[in-house]
């Protein structure tokens, strides 16, 4: 699969965003997961909106397997991806499981098998969110709503996600947890997984690539390790940071100081 992005530009009014974006992602049929990485303010969440395909005024610049969002139309876009915001508002009193069963049936009816039944209990055990099934959406925390909405994301098996901050509200353990399910399912599933991500000690122990979001422009894209050195943190975040690898070969990054 390919995701091509050609010529893209957004603005909210006169306020530009993204300014001739291009990039052209392919999944190889392995999967892969591409951290979006960028300053606060680049353009990171729109970016994922756009590929979402919310922003309709962007979708001839979109295309999968070199067909615009234009000609694939809104609904086949929305079977093909799933976009997972970073900000969860829902007011219904409805548990867990009922949140995520209605979403899995959404495109199949509302009546419901034990089959599907089955797939849902089975993806809350494969979370490890068994617990959280029967209690109420609006009586759990940040991080627990973002766990139960990642239920939902991945029972869809879409070939593209779009997960915007996913660790943002949990803990350290959660947030390693939830990377390697996420990486995890990119492989097993040939998806291409985009996440934007603040962390970015997460982003070059979990991402295939990254893309750089700078000033509303893409200024790099390719693999973690060769993305991620002390000129790229100097240039985009204005630190300096010293760059390793832990006993287990992974790849860190420890802040040393701001350059004014």
């Amino acid at each position: 699969m390919k995701i091509s992005i050609n010529n893209l530009n957004f603005s909210y009014g006169k306020v530009s965003v993204l300014r001739n974006v291009n990039v052209d992602i392919r999944d190889d049929g392995i999967g892969k997961v591409v951290g979006i990485v960028g300053p606060n303010g680049t353009g990171k969440s729109t970016l994922m909106q756009c590929l979402a395909g919310f922003h309709k005024q962007t979708n001839d610049c979109i295309s999968i397997n070199d067909v615009s969002y234009e000609n694939i139309g809104q609904n086949s876009v929305r079977d093909m991806l799933y976009y997972l915001s970073q900000s969860i508002h829902i007011n219904a009193h409805l548990t867990a499981f009922e949140i995520v069963l209605l979403a899995y049936k959404n495109n199949s009816g509302y009546r419901t098998s034990d089959d599907d039944l089955n797939a849902v209990s089975a993806m809350f055990e494969y979370l490890g969110i068994e617990h959280l099934a029967s209690r109420s959406i609006l009586e759990m925390s940040g991080g627990q709503k973002q766990l139960v909405f990642l239920a939902k994301s991945l029972l869809r098996k879409s070939k593209i996600m779009l997960l915007d901050e996913p660790t943002s509200a949990l803990d350290i353990y959660h947030q390693i947890k939830i990377m390697k399910i996420i990486t995890q399912w990119a492989k097993d599933n040939q998806t291409i997984v985009f996440v934007s991500l603040h962390d970015l000690n997460l982003t070059a122990r979990f991402c295939d690539e990254v893309l750089v979001l700078h000033d509303g422009n893409i200024q790099n894209y390719g693999k973690t390790e060769e993305v991620f050195n002390k000129q790229f943190f100097e240039n985009i975040y204005k630190m300096d940071c010293y760059i390793g690898r832990t006993d287990k070969n992974t790849l860190i990054i420890q802040p040393e100081d701001i350059i004014e």
